[in-house]
C-alpha cells in the first residue's frame, strides 16, 4: 500500500515537520485539503489543468498530513478520524468529478459520463465495504484488502490531471480505464475477502 510505504512515511514525516510547528489543528488541514480540492475543480472546470494538478497535489499533501501531525501533537480522536474519512470521499469527488471536463474521446456511451461514474463508484464501494464489514463484526479491525486502497487511487487520478495538463491525451485515457477498472475489482476484492471470512459467535 502507498500509505504505508517508504514512499509514503516520507511524505508524511515532511508534511508533518511543515505543519508541526504552525498554529493549527489536524482537523483544519483536514478541511484545507477539501478546498484545495474545490479549488482545483474549478480550475478543471476553466479546463486550466495545470493550475488543477497542482491544487490537488497540495489536498493530497494536506490529507497525508493531518493524521501524521494528529499522532504527532497527540490529538488524535474518534470525530478527527470521522472527519478525515468524509473528506477523502469529498476530495476524490472533486478530484474524479473533474475529469468530466475533458473532452475524452466516446465509445458506447459518452465516456464522461461512464468512466468517472465506475470510477466514483468503485472508489466508494472500496471504503464502504470495509466499514460495513466491521460494522457487522466481519472484521476486528479496519481491513483493507486490494490492490487500489484510496492512496493509490488519488495518485493515478492526480498522474490523469497531470497528463491532461501536458496533453498527454493517450496515457490519460489509458489511466483513467485501467484506474476504473482496479477501483471496481479492489471493490470486488474486499467484498469476497469478507464474505469468506467466517462468521464469529
Amino acid at each position: 500500500m502507498l500509505k504505508g510505504s517508504k514512499i509514503g512515511k516520507s511524505v508524511q514525516d515532511f508534511s508533518t515537520s511543515i505543519f508541526k510547528g504552525f498554529p493549527v489543528t489536524p482537523n483544519q488541514i483536514t478541511v484545507i485539503s477539501v478546498i484545495l480540492a474545490m479549488v482545483g475543480f474549478v480550475f478543471s472546470v476553466r479546463r486550466d489543468f495545470w493550475t488543477a494538478f497542482v491544487f490537488f497535489g497540495l489536498s493530497v499533501f494536506c490529507d497525508l498530513a493531518d493524521g501524521a501531525i494528529a499522532r504527532a501533537k497527540n490529538l488524535v480522536s474518534k470525530k478527527g478520524g470521522f472527519l478525515d474519512g468524509i473528506s477523502d470521499r469529498m476530495v476524490e469527488f472533486f478530484m474524479l468529478g473533474s475529469l468530466m471536463f475533458y473532452a475524452w474521446p466516446a465509445f458506447i456511451l459518452p465516456s464522461t459520463f461512464w468512466l468517472v461514474l465506475i470510477l466514483f463508484f468503485g472508489s466508494a464501494m472500496t471504503t464502504y465495504i470495509s466499514a460495513y464489514a466491521f460494522l457487522k463484526g466481519l472484521a476486528d479491525k479496519e481491513e483493507s484488502p486490494g490492490a487500489l486502497a484510496r492512496p493509490e487511487r488519488v495518485s493515478l487520478v492526480l498522474a490523469i490531471v497531470f497528463c491532461l495538463a501536458m496533453n498527454f491525451v493517450v496515457p490519460a485515457v489509458i489511466l483513467v480505464v485501467l484506474t476504473a477498472l482496479l477501483s471496481m475489482g479492489t471493490a470486488a476484492t474486499r467484498f469476497i475477502h469478507f464474505w469468506l471470512k467466517e462468521e464469529k459467535a
